[in-house]
């Protein structure tokens, strides 16, 4: 029985803020000038109760210090307090709400151990990529190589054999964010093979 050929459409698609956008977003922000934590809004797709914990960390952590009030009161009648980056890293810090440093989410820890392995097995970037707080699952290492092989970030540097798992190693490296997954998700119309409405992404995390 003969497979039926794929169809192919077309689309358009925004693609979301992530939560590791925020720093990016702030660092910018502040290049302008003094900002109060309104200003904000919407930096990494985060809500602004995470917005106002994330501030109070970095406030907690000394990267950030509370410069004054701004001179026009906030909807509750009391004025905003402005703040300035005091500590400016590439990458965002990952603090507790006491300032003090907790490790980084589980892609970004893979991502960096895939950048610094020559070759690795699911269970070797696992263990690189783990703390003694937050150990990572090979089965959570092993998703993740399956998803960049996929799409040809990875490339199998050895196959499975009796003896040993399957080897990857890294071929494309754009930067050091991690790459993020994806679902889209689509209303179709299969009379017309068209797109209803807008499509949307939605980040896909490992169990």
């Amino acid at each position: 029985m003969s497979k039926k050929a794929a169809k192919s459409i077309e689309f358009r698609v925004e693609i979301p803020k992530v939560e590791s956008d925020f720093w990016t977003d702030l660092l910018k922000r502040d290049a302008e000038g003094q900002w109060t934590i309104a200003d904000l809004d919407g930096f990494g797709g985060l809500t602004a109760h995470q917005i106002r914990l994330t501030v109070q960390s970095l406030i907690s952590g000394e990267y950030v210090e509370q410069t004054g009030r701004s001179a026009n009161p906030t909807g509750r009648g009391s004025k905003a307090m402005w703040h300035r980056l005091t500590k400016k890293p590439d990458t965002m810090p990952r603090l507790h709400s006491d300032g003090s440093e907790a490790g980084a989410p589980v892609l970004e820890r893979l991502w960096r151990a895939m950048k610094m392995a020559k070759t690795f097995t699911a269970k070797s970037l696992a263990e690189m990529a783990s703390l003694d707080s937050s150990p990572v699952d090979e089965r959570v290492s092993g998703w993740y190589i399956n998803q960049l092989k996929r799409v040809g970030v990875l490339a199998l540097a050895q196959k499975r054999n009796r003896r040993h798992p399957p080897t990857y190693v890294l071929v494309q490296s754009s930067g050091m964010k991690p790459p993020t997954v994806f679902r889209t998700l689509i209303v179709l119309d299969p009379n017309t093979n068209t797109v209803v409405g807008d499509a949307s992404l939605v980040e896909v995390l490992p169990l």
